[in-house]
């Protein structure tokens, strides 16, 4: 099923903000699992203006991404409904200026959706003695020294238990959505990465 986003403030001057649990049914927790099903679903966030889904663009966004990716959704109506559901679930918590937040109230303007990165690492393709390589170990360690216990010991015990070799080179991949907020009271707008899960 698909849980409630979680936010990192990109201004790296907060801890990451995760969503608060629901009291209620977690929206879309019977949606099918799977490759196709959570591309299909990120799809259709990617093309629906959250600021103005209408209940005709909103089944349309679904229908179409349906019949491309050829996953099974035998409750169009009912999958609308979740996905409003996750439109208006608070994105931050409570006291926090993000806690009335939400994807309904980002305009598609301030939005970046399924955004590629690649990103060096550890010097990319340049190797020097001091470059070093990118480690369960060395993530570990990272984890261990955010400021202020911002990160439980016990996840970067998880971390350093990771099974990959090292290496050294360059990270890619796709944020699901980047967006830009001014909180209340904040003299400039911050940026944001949302991590769809599905």
């Amino acid at each position: 099923g698909a849980d409630s986003p979680i936010v990192s403030d990109a201004g790296g001057a907060r801890p990451a903000i995760a969503a608060a649990a629901p009291a209620t049914p977690v929206p879309l927790d019977g949606f099918p699992r799977g490759r196709d099903a959570g591309e299909f679903l990120h799809r259709v966030f990617e093309v629906l203006d959250f600021a103005d889904p209408d209940e005709d663009s909103l089944r349309a966004a679904v229908c179409e991404q349906r019949d491309f990716f050829g996953v099974a959704v035998p409750d169009p109506d009912g999958l609308a409904a979740g996905i409003r559901a996750v439109l208006d679930t608070p994105l931050g918590l409570q006291g926090t200026p993000e806690a009335g937040l939400r994807l309904r109230d980002l305009p598609r303007g301030d939005t970046l959706r399924e955004l590629d990165f690649v990103l060096p690492a550890r010097g990319g393709f340049v190797a020097n003695r001091d470059s070093g390589i990118v480690s369960a170990a060395a993530l570990a360690r990272v984890f261990r020294s955010a400021p202020g216990g911002a990160v439980p010991d016990a996840y970067a015990d998880r971390l350093a238990g990771l099974g990959f070799g090292g290496f050294r080179g360059f990270l890619n991949g796709s944020i699901d959505l980047a967006f830009r907020w001014q909180p209340p009271g904040a003299d400039t707008a911050r940026w944001y990465v949302v991590d769809y899960k599905s």
